[in-house]
């Protein structure tokens, strides 16, 4: 039901599950009654974030005695596509901090906040170091993002160079990005 709120954005249903679930008890462990059920709770943080209410999922976030890389992801997501690129990559440090070991979603998460907010310098850096310190191999997915980052910053040049460069071939999504993005700065060229 959650997930289905989340599609509708129906966050007032959504609060009412909730509170339904608080009442009876759902979102613990069966077995551990003080142990979170981990995958029940990123269920409602993504209806929260998803509905664009970041400040109840932060609530249930903070209330989360387990988290997985998921937890952590919805949250990057949530801020990204709410534009406050700065709480995302506050939230990707304290990932690391944390040594969860971010992944392949968690760059999407944190390079699309990064093209959301204009952060360019810092996604430029994080697609750089994905591989060599976080070890996770760049996808078309994450080009992508630093081309859309680049391409709204005005940098068409350098976004078309990140485009020829790439190790995977550019797809027709890379081409469409990198074409939205000249039509927007209004360069023909």
């Amino acid at each position: 039901v959650l997930p289905a709120c989340s599609n509708l954005v129906a966050l007032m249903h959504g609060r009412q599950i909730h509170g339904y679930m608080i009442v009876n008890g759902l979102g613990k462990d069966g077995n551990h009654k003080d142990t979170d059920d981990v995958p029940v709770n990123n269920a409602i943080m993504d209806m929260y974030a998803k509905c664009g209410s970041m400040r109840d999922a932060h609530s249930v976030f903070c209330k989360m005695r387990n988290k997985d890389v998921a937890s952590w992801n919805i949250m990057i997501m949530g801020y990204g596509m709410q534009g406050h690129g700065d709480e995302a990559l506050d939230v990707f440090s304290r990932m690391c901090e944390a040594q969860i070991k971010p992944d392949a979603v968690t760059f999407i998460g944190v390079l699309s906040a990064c093209s959301h907010a204009g952060l360019v310098r810092h996604g430029c850096e994080l697609l750089t170091l994905m591989k060599s310190k976080y070890g996770v191999d760049p996808t078309i997915e994450h080009y992508a993002c630093v081309i859309d980052m680049l391409g709204r910053a005005g940098q068409l040049e350098d976004a078309y160079e990140l485009a020829q460069a790439m190790t995977i071939e550019a797809n027709p999504m890379v081409w469409r990005t990198l074409l939205a993005a000249c039509w927007l700065r209004g360069n023909a060229d």
